[in-house]
């Protein structure tokens, strides 16, 4: 996902991480969530926000689950609609 700037990545993630928690994750799990969208890795996420790595891919299979999506290619794809549904 190509972001012109970095606001607009910073805006994306702040955004993310609300549409998250409005589907019933906690804080923590939507900033996973919104990591995922942004590429980062498991283990990375994971580290970053003092989570277990298998935690990272269980929140990750579920939000998949949700959305009806395969791939992380399609789930930042139904993120960003659904982000630019919700804030247009």
């Amino acid at each position: 996902m190509q972001f012109p700037s970095l606001l607009d990545r910073n805006q994306f993630y702040r955004r993310a991480c609300s549409l998250f928690v409005v589907m019933g994750y906690s804080d923590d799990e939507a900033k996973a969530l919104a990591d995922t969208c942004l590429g980062k890795t498991a283990p990375s996420i994971a580290k970053e926000l003092y989570m277990s790595p298998s935690r990272v891919r269980a929140c990750r299979t579920c939000a998949y689950r949700q959305l009806g999506v395969r791939d992380g290619a399609e789930f930042r794809r139904a993120v960003s609609r659904l982000i630019a549904a919700q804030f247009t």
